[in-house]
């Protein structure tokens, strides 16, 4: 795994996202992590966090979007 994230590193500089890339090359985000961690304590790579968060409607929410609330 870890020849394969070096090739694409070299061919692409970086990786955006390393849920899509997992899925990509066929390993779960947990190996995909351990082999990155791995990199990185052997100095091949740099890793930078990004964290996402979704934000969803509850139904309650949704109608209120949808209707307005009750205040107006």
């Amino acid at each position: 795994m870890e020849n394969r994230i070096l090739q694409y590193l070299s061919e692409h500089n970086h990786i955006d996202d390393t849920l899509q890339f997992a899925q990509r090359v066929g390993v779960t985000h947990t190996d995909l992590d351990k082999s990155l961690k791995s990199l990185l304590v052997d100095d091949y790579l740099e890793l930078g966090v990004i964290e996402r968060k979704l934000l969803e409607l509850t139904d309650e929410g949704a109608t209120y979007a949808d209707k307005g609330t009750p205040e107006y």
